[in-house]
């Protein structure tokens, strides 16, 4: 019973394959609201927590061909054009094959409670038969805003889970650590909260399987 119990705590099937897994993102230095001016955006940053915490390795960040403003106002003038318009901003390098990926943590910030147009113009570059997105986002005031369906829109073959969104300026503070690990805890049964990782406890699980023969 106790090697059932065990065994069902440690189970990887039970968490995504982080080895079949990209973090796909978007983000904006300059001035961002409520922060000031910044050399990483808000969304980057947490980004930059994840790569500590988790054992993805495959990163993919958007750039627009032509920068965004420093501006925070001329910015966001220049998205709500964008959406209007129905743009589509060019990338420099845009990704366009994420065939050993099952999993997508698709990361950017929230302009006008929408989901970027150059994160739009990315996800149509890609085949999504068969994936899963987790969206997770930063914002001002709008929460997770419309960018939920503005994703399943853009990438109608993915399975798409809830969004997760946290305020810009509360992303950038060491007090969002715990809502970053939960959300991984809890949507991705990525489990750092007790910094074992995946390693540890196949071997964890291997020495106690032996003790118990």
């Amino acid at each position: 019973m106790l090697y059932l119990f065990l065994l069902f705590l440690f189970n990887p099937s039970l968490q995504i394959d982080q080895s079949k897994t990209i973090i796909i993102f978007f983000s904006r230095a300059g001035e961002n609201y409520e922060v000031g001016t910044v050399d990483v955006g808000n969304t980057e940053m947490v980004v930059n927590y994840l790569k500590e915490v988790t054992n993805i390795t495959a990163i993919y960040k958007i750039n627009p061909e032509t920068p965004y403003p420093e501006s925070y106002d001329e910015t966001l003038d220049i998205a709500k054009n964008e959406k209007s318009s129905n743009a589509r901003p060019n990338i420099k390098d845009p990704l366009t094959d994420i065939s050993k990926y099952d999993t997508i943590l698709l990361g950017y910030p929230l302009w006008h409670s929408n989901l970027p147009n150059i994160v739009i113009n990315q996800l149509e570059k890609l085949d999504f038969e068969g994936k899963t997105i987790y969206p997770f986002n930063t914002h001002g005031s709008s929460g997770i805003g419309s960018s939920i369906s503005d994703i399943k829109s853009a990438a109608p073959k993915a399975t798409v889970k809830d969004g997760f969104p946290l305020k810009g300026s509360y992303a950038r503070k060491s007090d969002s650590h715990e809502d970053i690990k939960e959300w991984l805890n809890e949507e991705l049964n990525i489990n750092v909260t007790d910094g074992i990782d995946f390693l540890k406890k196949s071997m964890i699980l291997m020495l106690l399987t032996f003790l118990l023969l």
